[in-house]
């Protein structure tokens, strides 16, 4: 039986920042009673997080998956992870750069997406508000449906896996793939045949990007938000456009607050520092 919600953490340290700390207390007051995973590496002592909350839960994983941030990439990709999280409908991804505002989580759960995050502007690495919206992802603050989460990147594997056994075994000859692919297309629900030259090139992208718009593109069921409405749901980048844009009201919670505009969070975020969240 599936549950309703989880909040995953990942951080590859030991110990964290003041800061990063302030972050997580705020996520464990406003949603106490939601099962929250540490994410870290195996290696890593746990004692820091133990103090922190007494009711987290630990998922360990080997330390080459959180390592670089490549690695970290690849295995925020991989169907496996999302397939260890199947007993729940949705799991909520709060970085310790994130923080919340009130509890919004039934509601956004109830609303259908399979993912939902702050939106993404024309220009990502400083604040303009002449930035034009170009979608949604910002996998540091974000909600996904577990299940269509692992059915898309089990997909995406298999049609990579297919792919290479079709060359290596000459049917590409007799049979072209994509052909293939559409006869069987009632499995694999591809919405855009002509994107399938960049689903098989695996080179390893930002996790958020691949799935939002390598993957959700590619196929045709997995609904993300649009800019409209998650901009209800986050913030990141130009905030104080965004804030103005929801009628000047806060979100649920917002990503990287100390990295755009940190004097318009500084009514909103009771936190005092002049040290970057690393």
């Amino acid at each position: 039986m599936s549950q309703r919600g989880a909040i995953l953490i990942i951080t590859h340290k030991e110990q964290l920042s003041s800061v990063e700390e302030q972050s997580l207390q705020q996520c464990f007051r406003l949603l106490p009673t939601v099962d929250t995973y540490i994410i870290t590496k195996k290696s890593n002592r746990l004692d820091a997080y133990h103090q922190l909350s007494d009711s987290l839960k630990f998922y360990l994983v080997e330390d080459e998956h959180l390592n670089t941030y490549e690695a970290f990439n690849a295995f925020k990709q991989s169907a496996s992870l999302y397939k260890d999280f199947l007993q729940y409908d949705y799991v909520l991804f709060y970085e310790p750069d994130a923080w919340i505002f009130s509890d919004q989580l039934d509601y956004w759960m109830n609303q259908g997406y399979a993912y939902v995050a702050p939106p993404w502007f024309s220009s990502m690495n400083e604040c303009d508000p002449n930035a034009t919206f170009i979608g949604v992802g910002n996998g540091g603050f974000s909600l996904r449906h577990v299940a269509k989460t692992y059915s898309l990147l089990k997909r995406v594997k298999q049609v990579r896996t297919l792919n290479k056994f079709w060359k290596q075994s000459g049917i590409n000859k007799l049979w072209a793939f994509d052909k293939f692919l559409l006869r069987f297309n009632f499995y694999f629900k591809i919405a855009k045949f002509w994107e399938l030259p960049y689903i098989l090139d695996e080179t390893l992208l930002q996790e958020d990007v691949f799935i939002c718009y390598r993957a959700a593109s590619f196929f045709a069921d997995y609904p993300i938000a649009t800019p409209e409405i998650a901009l209800q749901f986050g913030f990141e980048v130009n905030p104080a456009v965004l804030y103005e844009r929801n009628h000047r009201q806060l979100p649920f919670g917002c990503h990287a607050w100390q990295k755009y505009d940190p004097d318009f969070w500084k009514p909103f975020i009771p936190v005092e520092t002049t040290q970057p969240i690393s």
